[in-house]
């Protein structure tokens, strides 16, 4: 009976360990996606950059588009009209794709058997987890007291 007290103890306190720290490291596998994909866009972003910087350097046609657009250069044989032009609001990098982060072959077997449920809300930090744990603890406790090692000696002497 002391070893299906435990067995129990542990059923309870193994979600309530573990899970929380299956979720930090979901959320870190998420945020590893993330900024690997911000990685590439600035890798691009250099490059679109190193090539504008060359253009700048040789492509005398760069400069002078450059000269005009950004510095208001213009030569004083031209005439210039002004045209007003409809700016649209820069749209913002794509929203990256996470990929699922899935547990192991013989946990997700685990999973699947389990019932629908909110499991969160019971095992990772927060009231209901702290209750079970407590609930662990106390089946542990009841093990030792009611089957320790001492007491069952003691019984099997007196009876004889």
């Amino acid at each position: 009976m002391f070893w299906v007290l435990v067995a129990m103890a542990v059923v309870v306190f193994a979600p309530c360990v573990l899970l929380p720290v299956w979720r930090d490291y979901q959320a870190l596998q998420y945020t590893e996606q993330v900024e690997r994909v911000e990685l590439e866009r600035a890798r691009a972003e250099l490059e679109r950059q190193k090539r504008h910087l060359t253009a700048l350097q040789s492509d005398p046609a760069t400069i002078a588009r450059v000269a005009r657009r950004e510095l208001r250069y213009r030569n004083p044989k031209e005439l210039a009209i002004p045209v007003r032009v409809a700016v649209d609001e820069p749209v913002g990098p794509a929203p990256v794709e996470l990929t699922p982060v899935e547990p192991p072959e013989v946990i997700a077997s685990i999973v699947d058997r389990l019932p629908d449920t909110d499991y969160d809300r019971l095992f990772c930090p927060g009231p209901p987890r702290t209750i079970l744990m407590c609930l662990a603890g106390g089946l542990v406790l009841s093990a030792l007291v009611l089957y320790s090692p001492r007491r069952t000696h003691q019984g099997l002497s007196a009876g004889d």
